[in-house]
This record gives C-alpha cells, sequence and structure tokens, in this order.
C-alpha cells in the first residue's frame, strides 16, 4: 500500500537527519520512481520532449525546435515551471540542457539587474540591493562586489545551489513528490509561484528532499543533454542520436536555417572570470557539487 503524505513527509525528515549526520537513506519511494524512469531511458519513440530551464539559451533552442523540424514526428516544449512526467522519460525521447552553474548564476543575476520591473521577484525587493547596478555592463567595481554578495544573498542557509533546485524540479520529480511548488504557491501563490523562489525560501525538509533527489541523480534518466557552451554543436548532436534512435528524420535544411536566425537572447555582462574571486568560486562550487560533477564541469567559468 502507498504510503500517506505523513508518512512521506517524516520520511524526508528522517532523510535530513541522514544528511546531516552523513549517512544517508533513500524514501524507497522516491527510489522506485528514479529506476523505472532509468529502466526507460533509452527506449526509442519519434516524439521529442524538451525541458527548458531559465538562462540556458532555453530561448534559443524552442526556436530551433518550432514546428516543422521533424519529419513525421512532434517535438513538445516543458516550460520553465513544468516538468517531466513518468509518461515522457517511458514513451517519449527527451532532450534536457545544463549550464555551467557559475555562469548560470551570473546570468541570472545579470538578467534581474537588468530588469526595470521585476514583478513580484524577491530579488527585487529593498532587502536586496545586490541586483541594483549602476555601470552598463554591470561591471564596475561596485558591480562586480554586489554579484558576490548576490551570491550569498539568494542562497541564505541552502545547502545547494539556485540551479540544482532547477534542476531537481524539472527533472527529477514525479507527480508524487511535488514537494518544491507547493512550497512555492504556498509562499507566493499562483502556478507561476516558482518562477519567483529562490534556495533561501525553501522549507528545510524539503532541501533534504532535493538532496536525496540529487543523490539518486544520474543523467542518463534523459537521452541527450544539451550544454549552453556549445548549444549549437551539441543541438546538432541531439538530433542525430534522435535520428539513429527513432528512425524519424530531421529537416537538417530546416535546421541550418534557423540555427542561423534565432536569437540567443545574452545577458548583458562582463566575462565570468571578472565576476568570481576564489571565494564566491569556492562557496558557489560547494552549492552545484552535484551539477559539477554529473555534468564533469571542471572550471568555474566557461566549457566542461
Amino acid at each position: 500500500s502507498c504510503a500517506s503524505d505523513d508518512e512521506v513527509r517524516s520520511s524526508f525528515l528522517q532523510v535530513s537527519a541522514n544528511i546531516a549526520a552523513d549517512t544517508p537513506t533513500f524514501d524507497p519511494r522516491i527510489v522506485q520512481v528514479h529506476e523505472a524512469v532509468k529502466k526507460h531511458s533509452t527506449a526509442g519513440h519519434g516524439d521529442l520532449v524538451f525541458k527548458h530551464i531559465q538562462k540556458t539559451a532555453g530561448t534559443f533552442i524552442k526556436q530551433v525546435l518550432e514546428p516543422g523540424l521533424l519529419i513525421n514526428g512532434t517535438v513538445k516544449i516543458l516550460s520553465e515551471v513544468e516538468y517531466f512526467q513518468p509518461k515522457d522519460l517511458a514513451e517519449s525521447w527527451t532532450m534536457g540542457v545544463i549550464r555551467n552553474p557559475c555562469e548560470w548564476l551570473l546570468s541570472k543575476w545579470a538578467y534581474l539587474a537588468g530588469q526595470s520591473t521585476r514583478l513580484g521577484h524577491p530579488s527585487a525587493e529593498p532587502d536586496m540591493p545586490s541586483v541594483h547596478t549602476e555601470s552598463p555592463l554591470k561591471d564596475s567595481p561596485e558591480d562586480i562586489q554586489k554579484f558576490r554578495q548576490f551570491v550569498r544573498d539568494v542562497h541564505g542557509d541552502s545547502p545547494l545551489g539556485w540551479q540544482s533546485y532547477w534542476l531537481a524540479a524539472g527533472y527529477l520529480q514525479d507527480n508524487r513528490t511535488d514537494y518544491i511548488l507547493t512550497d512555492a504557491r504556498a509562499l507566493h501563490g499562483g502556478e507561476l509561484a516558482f518562477l519567483k523562489m529562490e534556495p533561501a525560501d525553501y522549507a528545510p525538509e524539503d532541501m533534504a528532499t532535493v538532496k536525496q533527489e540529487l543523490e539518486l541523480f544520474d543523467p542518463d534518466i534523459v537521452n541527450c543533454w544539451v550544454r549552453t557552451e556549445d548549444v549549437e554543436g551539441d543541438m546538432k548532436a541531439c538530433l542525430t542520436r534522435f535520428e539513429q534512435d527513432t528512425g524519424t528524420a530531421v529537416n537538417w535544411t530546416l535546421f541550418d536555417e534557423r540555427i542561423t536566425s534565432s536569437d540567443h537572447n545574452p545577458s548583458e555582462h562582463a566575462a565570468c572570470n571578472v565576476y568570481y574571486d576564489q571565494e564566491t568560486e569556492d562557496y558557489l562550487r560547494h552549492l552545484e557539487g552535484y551539477i559539477f560533477d554529473r555534468f564533469q564541469y571542471q572550471s568555474c567559468c566557461g566549457d566542461a
């Protein structure tokens, strides 16, 4: 029989205690979901599902994947607030996107700093001046210090980095462990509440659940990953694999046209290594350790 919600929540609290003691055990429900997903991860189907995450060149990827790219196949795009359902992973060919965490957080900060109106986002509140920059490229000594403070402001006491929460919310959930979106709706209200969440907002027991999910995380649950650092090359490689796995053809002429004409929508800021001193890099590497490890990012800024 299925465990009750109270039993599951109790299990998550126990996970938190186990993690703190450095002797983790795993909720069998979560283990079961992960194992089921892994069994289906290599299945080949003519339908492609792509999951978008903020600040990973997702807008560019979505434009390339618009209708007409697949011949006798369909593309489903999951928005920032949607996540892979077990059916997506079991019955479709899946594509994900990931970015170096240092580059990701810098882009996120630059985006927030560049918004004249940040609708309801906690980072727009007066108690977070680290997003209110002064120089056009956000690269003055004062703005660089603001970025370094922002890295700490958004994380608070969180043991995990912001991109790790996005990864967990988009790729690792199932429809029974909706803990991240539940927290977001309770704090901010509405279906888009997750967009307003920062790591410091999450309940401690939910941090423990994300940790547990990430301990079990295997990137191979997704058929192919696009790295923002080589978005065009990785998209071509993934779509080539899609053809091989599914037998569904890609319109490569249209692909080349869209690669040339689609928008990258970059954030305005100086080079990544301008902003990270050793202390800030070490701090973020610790918080985003799962992404650095699972996706084999060696450097803080730049390619893997």
